[in-house]
């Protein structure tokens, strides 16, 4: 707070204290004086005992909108900064008397994002060579004819090349369970006993043929795992071969999903186009696009993406906003196959979307046609911004992404928001553990409250579909 500021404060007390004790004393000694008696003296009384309510009701205000809000903002500012890291200064506002303090702040910022860069050049120096080593080794591995998954000690998967993702389909994706994608054997006994022999497995799988799982070589990183030929004759596309082996660190789960802390979860967040915005009305889905979060961290390979053919004309209108036409969907599977497709592709996960009940109406509708059940729990950024930033008015996902520096690309095509939103709830986690929201339960809870009191029919959807 600035010197002038706190005397110009201290000063206005004064004076309303002043000038409150002189009319109290100025009317009591008025009615001793002149015995008054009756409505004169009680009007000069009240009147006398209003005005220091007044004066300092003045005051209150001025304190409020000078310092007390600006400091709530300021505050709010400060949180995203140091938990959604989104790369930029203090957000314009008007600071009032707190200028100099954001000011100072705003500088912090600044010389803060200038010493990470300068890390960042450094750090990237030092480890160029070995990334061109650690890129050339997936280039080899990614495009071998033989499928090669990779698992840790708890399952889940670390590593596959494009050949295994050829052969298993869409279940295969990082950070899922191996024992969820392949379920219909029992994988723990297969490798209990790997553990108590020593030696290899060769087992049959439907559609993979022989698979030989063994236990990682000591030393290495502790898990299995999986060969198996494929029989792809033609040259793999270039593509990155898909790892994460931070995977492997991870707590593993030890208790129901609704205690699970947020930055523990496994998410698809996902986003889809339509032929318009009445779901009830007979308007359909025509593209689907989602990406995988796994404990906080984005997975950018591990996405889902089909344009789908709604068996009814697309409006200009409609095309316009998003650039999808009847002759680029008229290959395409229809809404049964296509959410077929998706429920394969998502496994045990929390759903997340922006303004999540819109969509969910359509997945919905399409349900009983496609024969599977999208019963997940759903989580909705934009719920989740009016929790973490409810003085701000605007919680488009423009608005939410540029408030927390995620740059915004591709936007209106079902991949190109999921990526974006993807990108936003990476960094709202941090931020909705430090404003004490720690557990899926609880953020589902809160954001129910938020629906609720904003936007109570929409939100009766968002329920129905998660």
């Amino acid at each position: 707070m600035a010197v002038r500021e706190r005397r110009k404060l201290v000063v206005s007390f004064l004076i309303c204290g002043a000038v409150s004790l002189i009319t109290v004393f100025g009317a009591v000694y008025w009615v001793v004086e002149t015995q008054a008696t009756g409505t004169i003296a009680t009007l000069v009384v009240l009147g006398a005992a209003l005005l220091p309510a007044v004066l300092f009701g003045l005051l209150w205000l001025h304190i409020d909108g000078h310092f007390l809000r600006p400091l709530v903002h300021l505050t709010r500012e400060l949180e995203t900064l140091l938990h959604a890291k989104p790369n930029r200064s203090v957000k314009q506002f008007n600071p009032r008397a707190l200028e100099k303090v954001a000011h100072s702040i705003s500088e912090i910022v600044e010389q803060s994002d200038r010493t990470k860069r300068e890390l960042t050049s450094t750090i990237v120096a030092t480890t160029t060579e070995l990334e061109e080593e650690r890129a050339q080794l997936a280039a080899v591995l990614g495009n071998l004819s033989a499928g090669v998954i990779l698992c840790a000690h708890d399952d889940t998967v670390l590593m596959c090349n494009e050949a295994a993702r050829r052969a298993v389909g869409e279940k295969l994706s990082l950070g899922r369970r191996i024992t969820e994608i392949f379920n219909d054997i029992d994988l723990r006994e297969i490798f209990s006993t790997i553990r108590d022999s020593g030696n290899p497995a060769i087992i049959n799988m439907e559609k993979l043929g022989p698979v030989r799982i063994d236990i990682m070589p000591e030393g290495t990183l502790e898990g299995h795992v999986f060969c198996f030929n494929v029989g792809i004759e033609e040259r793999l596309p270039d593509r990155p071969m898909a790892y994460d082996f931070k995977l492997m660190n991870r707590p593993r789960a030890a208790s129901e999903l609704m205690q699970r802390r947020i930055d523990e979860l496994d998410y698809v967040v996902f986003d889809t186009e339509t032929t318009g915005l009445r779901p009830n009305s007979g308007d359909e889905l025509i593209q689907i696009g989602a990406v995988r979060v796994s404990y906080g961290k984005l997975l950018e390979h591990e996405t889902f993406d089909t344009l789908i053919n709604p068996d009814r004309h697309i409006p200009p209108s409609s095309t316009r906003f998003h650039g999808i036409t009847n002759e680029m969907v008229s290959d395409a599977p229809g809404v049964a196959t296509a959410l077929r497709r998706f429920h394969n592709y998502l496994g045990d996960v929390v759903l997340v979307a922006q303004n999540a009940a819109f969509d969910m109406q359509f997945l919905k509708n399409a349900e009983r046609f496609a024969g599977v059940k999208f019963d997940q729990p759903l989580v909705d950024t934009m719920l989740a911004s009016f929790c973490l930033h409810p003085d701000d008015s605007d919680h488009t996902l423009d608005a939410v992404a540029t408030r927390y520096g995620v740059d915004i690309s591709g936007r209106h095509t079902a991949l190109g928001d999921a990526l974006v939103t993807a990108h936003v709830l990476c960094r709202m986690l941090p931020l909705l553990i430090a404003d004490g929201i720690t557990t899926l339960g609880e953020l589902l809870q809160r954001t129910e409250d938020i629906g609720r009191r904003q936007f109570s029919v929409f939100f009766h959807l968002a329920c129905e579909g998660g």
